[in-house]
């Protein structure tokens, strides 16, 4: 999908299911066949039109595929009509993604707080997006979502369970595949060279489907430092490098 000259940056995200390949832009969305041929292809208005009256899909589209549940959940940051900032979150209703889905928006607060890059995992239990906060351009924090996956899935979705982490920039919420796996765990790359060894911190959400808890990440270190500095990646059949700006995680 070539992005439409009209948004820089076009912040790709993609997603492989079982018979459709979902790649989401600034720009647009398009939907492909497994064998590469094109399914449908449409503007974010169009996707989000069931937040019409709520605000307009903005920045940082993120779509994975729930092998558990053999559904899409997707999120973006949205401009509320508020003149909030917000998170839209949508689930399908089944594993094809050019049906029906689920729509949902939460105000993030005020247009001084950009909820940037969001990142989006789950578990059997919740759906958890975390965002980078920054208050008047300046970092402030990492914001973090959790939300009843089932009721994501069946249209019941009123709230999501907001917690903060001011010691962490970028915090990565596993995809679980591991349908009986209760915790919902948190990466987030910390310091890759502190006197020769370098430390993620791995944090989780526990609790219940409906009373999260959010569990501060712990350090974890290893013997092997890695460089922080951009090293921009090879891509096959061009010359070409790929920006990869940074080693936060990502997934």
């Amino acid at each position: 999908l070539q992005d439409n000259s009209a948004v820089l940056p076009p912040d790709v995200m993609g997603a492989a299911g079982p018979n459709h390949l979902f790649e989401t832009l600034n720009s647009q969305y398009e939907l492909f066949s497994k064998t590469g041929s094109v399914v449908s292809t449409l503007t974010l208005s169009s996707f989000w039109s069931g937040l019409s009256s709520v605000g307009t899909a903005y920045s940082d589209p993120h779509v994975v595929f729930d092998a558990i549940t053999n559904k899409w959940i997707t999120c973006i940051i949205a401009q509320l009509s508020n003149g909030h900032y917000g998170i839209f979150v949508a689930g399908s209703l089944t594993d094809d993604p050019t049906g029906n889905w689920y729509e949902y928006s939460f105000d993030t607060g005020p247009s001084s707080l950009l909820p940037d890059f969001p990142l989006l995992g789950y578990n059997k239990n919740w759906v958890v997006i975390t965002t980078n906060d920054f208050v008047n351009f300046l970092y402030n924090h990492v914001g973090i979502m959790v939300m009843n996956i089932n009721s994501l899935f069946d249209g019941t979705l009123t709230i999501a369970n907001n917690f903060s982490d001011a010691d962490a920039f970028t915090i990565s919420s596993a995809e679980t595949f591991d349908a009986t796996e209760e915790t919902e765990y948190m990466v987030s790359d910390y310091n890759g060279n502190s006197n020769n060894a370098g430390y993620i911190k791995v944090g989780a959400i526990t609790g219940t489907p409906d009373e999260p808890v959010y569990n501060i990440g712990v350090l974890l270190g290893v013997n092997k430092p890695w460089s922080d500095a951009e090293v921009d990646a090879p891509q096959k059949g061009n010359t070409h490098k790929i920006t990869t700006h940074d080693s936060r995680m990502h997934t």
